[in-house]
């Protein structure tokens, strides 16, 4: 069972990195503006007809920073019941949700800094390190888990 710790400190980092989302009332400059084309894209691509319908709701929301921590939860519920064989996979996919998410909030980070480009960088820095933050958190979570995984393979 020494395998379970990694599982819960990548829960434990998930909550944390979930409950500082909170924070982000509280910490000005989030709101940025900006005049004039940001891409060299259209805007009524594909792509960002489905970014406006995902990243603009409350299920993003709830996707980007809800996700990590439901699924560390249920793989280590998983990991505990199920076989090794299983229990691994289960990690594997979990941590693999993980890194998405991970991937999906540096991006919003990185448009962020464009916007930021644009619109100027007054006052702004702690907003963009609450930003950085998020898929830090979410990164660690991942490799904690992944640190986990290793240990279940390796217990039998």
């Amino acid at each position: 069972m020494r395998f379970l710790r990694w599982w819960a400190a990548s829960l434990v980092v998930c909550v944390l990195t979930f409950l500082l989302l909170l924070s982000q009332r509280y910490v000005p400059g989030g709101e940025v503006w900006c005049a004039g084309p940001l891409s060299s894209f259209p805007e009524d691509t594909w792509v960002e007809q489905l970014r406006a319908r995902v990243l603009n709701t409350i299920e993003r929301v709830l996707l980007a920073n809800a996700l990590p921590s439901v699924c560390a939860l249920l793989s280590g519920v998983v990991a505990v019941w199920a076989g090794r064989r299983v229990g691994v996979v289960v990690g594997v996919l979990a941590g693999s949700v993980m890194l998405v998410v991970t991937l999906m909030q540096v991006l919003e980070m990185i448009s962020f800094v464009r916007l930021l480009d644009c619109a100027g960088w007054d006052g702004r820095l702690p907003w963009l390190a609450l930003l950085a933050s998020q898929p830090l958190g979410y990164g660690v979570a991942a490799g904690l888990l992944g640190a986990g995984v290793r240990v279940r393979w390796r217990a039998g």
